[in-house]
């Protein structure tokens, strides 16, 4: 039953990939905009970067701040920090949105662009993990390698 399972969330991938890229080349056919590039991909990693971040901050230094509230949210000097790190996010954000709907309409603006937050961010999120393991590795390999040279001289 746990083949049935992860041979279906593969085939399940697989299908959502097609569909994403035959959506991005009827979106560039169309309106000459691809939504998943990597320049996309490296503004949101980063405006999710910066969110969580700033999120993580304000919820380490909320723990004993006293400060003004509104709305639930309390404003402190150690808050603020994080507030104004989710808040460039935010507007990171808001310009792709933008930028999106000028380039195409409406329709395929918000669906593009609700696609476009949902799985970058993620890709990018997931992305920066393997990057890094990727050059720990290959930190390690070079060490040890360069270590087995030297043991034949």
């Amino acid at each position: 039953m746990t083949v049935l399972i992860v041979v279906g969330i593969i085939v399940a991938l697989v299908i959502l990939a097609g569909v994403i890229m035959f959506f991005n080349e009827h979106c560039e056919d169309k309106f000459d905009h691809a939504f998943f590039t990597k320049p996309m991909l490296i503004i949101l990693g980063i405006a999710g970067g910066l969110f969580i971040w700033g999120v993580s901050w304000y919820n380490s230094s909320i723990v004993n701040a006293k400060g003004y509230e509104l709305f639930g949210i309390i404003f402190t000097s150690e808050t603020l920090n994080g507030i104004v790190l989710v808040i460039i996010a935010l507007l990171i954000y808001l310009g792709v949105a933008i930028y999106n709907f000028v380039v195409t309409n409406w329709i395929y603006g918000f669906f593009g662009t609700l696609v476009q937050f949902s799985l970058l961010s993620i890709i990018a999120y997931f992305g920066v993990i393997l990057v890094v393991g990727y050059f720990a590795i290959m930190f390690m390999l070079t060490i040890f390698a360069s270590a087995d040279n030297r043991s034949h001289y």
